[in-house]
This record gives structure tokens, C-alpha cells and sequence, in this order.
């Protein structure tokens, strides 16, 4: 059997997936500003009431999955990447 011969954190790419939802909360957020500047206020108010959670929704996901991937960066000890039990993803 053939040992991988790289380790990398899996933080690393969990906290893609986090800077991914922060990415698209603020386009959420962009959204949520627009509808506002509307014409049509009741169609306005129809879309804010939805934007504004995802919006919401979106950044305190985010911001949790990138607490998540910091705290598995930090517990990860890259000292011996062959040792299986170290926390850590394999490429």
C-alpha cells in the first residue's frame, strides 16, 4: 500500500467553502441595498423581506464554517504527516 506522500490541514478547505457563503452573503447584501432603491415598493418590499435572511443566513454560516476551519487549522500538528492519528486530509 502506498502511503501519501503530502498532508494538508482540512481546514484549509473547509475555509474555502466558508469565504464561498461570505462571498455570496455580501452579494446578497448588494441585492438587499437595491431592492430598496426600487420604484416599485411593494414588489421592494417583497424582495427585502427574503434578501435580508438570506443575507443573514449566508454570513452566519460562513462566519461559522471559518471559525470551524480555523480551529482545524490550528488543532492540526503537521510534524509527521504519516501518522494516522493526526487530524488532517489526504491528498
Amino acid at each position: 500500500m502506498n502511503l501519501p506522500n503530502r498532508a494538508t490541514p482540512g481546514g484549509c478547505i473547509v475555509g474555502f467553502f466558508g469565504l464561498l457563503s461570505l462571498l455570496l452573503s455580501g452579494f446578497f447584501w448588494r441585492a438587499y441595498y437595491l431592492a430598496g432603491k426600487m420604484d416599485d415598493q411593494e414588489r421592494a418590499a417583497e424582495l427585502s423581506g427574503g434578501l435580508l435572511t438570506l443575507g443573514i443566513g449566508s454570513a452566519v454560516v460562513g462566519l461559522g464554517i471559518v471559525y470551524i476551519s480555523w480551529r482545524m487549522v490550528q488543532n492540526c500538528d503537521m510534524s509527521s504527516p504519516n501518522d494516522p492519528d493526526k487530524p488532517k486530509m489526504r491528498f
